[in-house]
């Protein structure tokens, strides 16, 4: 399989340089798009200089939504917010559901895995690309990824030198304690072992 070097990135990393970026290595990108439902100031404030700065290198992007859905009605919001926030743009990796808020954890095994298709089900009918983020307890205790059909996972497991997950995942975040050029403070490194674009 390839391996690919990427970051995601929000508003908490600022300006971002995007052509010591690239200069650096980073041959991907997945940016947040915002959070919750369709509210002000729930859109990330960087999303739209992000995509455009991280386009003008030739690094190919994908988006994240941050949720806080705790129910399948409140996942096709969000989902719908996340499309409208997307706008025209056109996205080369996946466009992803950040699945790993407290407030969701609490409902439990059944209700989470059903607004995860809800709100993947939705993106796809959007026509775009869907994929979980989440983290190796969630993964594990939290969602049935069996019923996500056609919906890949992107892992969140740090400090180890492989996943431990035993199913199947296209992309790894390893440390949230990065650091690349471009981009002051600390930023996510991932790897991604698909050719998305």
């Amino acid at each position: 399989p390839g391996r690919y070097e990427g970051i995601d990135v929000s508003s908490w990393q600022g300006e971002i340089d995007w052509a010591a970026v690239k200069e650096a290595g980073v041959e991907f990108a997945m940016i947040r798009t915002g959070y919750g439902r369709d509210e002000p100031n729930q859109a990330d404030r960087n999303f739209n200089a992000n995509v455009e700065g991280a386009k003008a290198q030739g690094i190919p992007v994908g988006c994240y939504h941050y949720s806080y859905a705790t129910s399948v009605e409140n996942a096709v919001k969000e989902a719908n917010f996340m499309i409208k926030l997307m706008g025209d743009y056109q996205f080369e990796y996946p466009v992803v559901l950040d699945l790993e808020d407290k407030i969701t954890q609490e409902l439990g095994r059944e209700t989470i895995t059903g607004i995860a298709i809800a709100f993947t089900d939705t993106i796809r009918q959007a026509g775009y690309y869907p994929a979980i983020y989440t983290n190796l307890n969630w993964v594990r205790n939290y969602i049935d990824m069996s019923r996500l059909e056609g919906v890949d996972l992107w892992l969140a497991q740090w400090q180890v030198e492989e996943p431990t997950y035993d199913g199947d995942y296209t992309m790894w975040q390893y440390t949230s304690d990065g650091t690349v050029s471009g981009i002051a403070g600390r930023v996510d490194r991932n790897i991604c072992y698909v050719n998305y674009p």
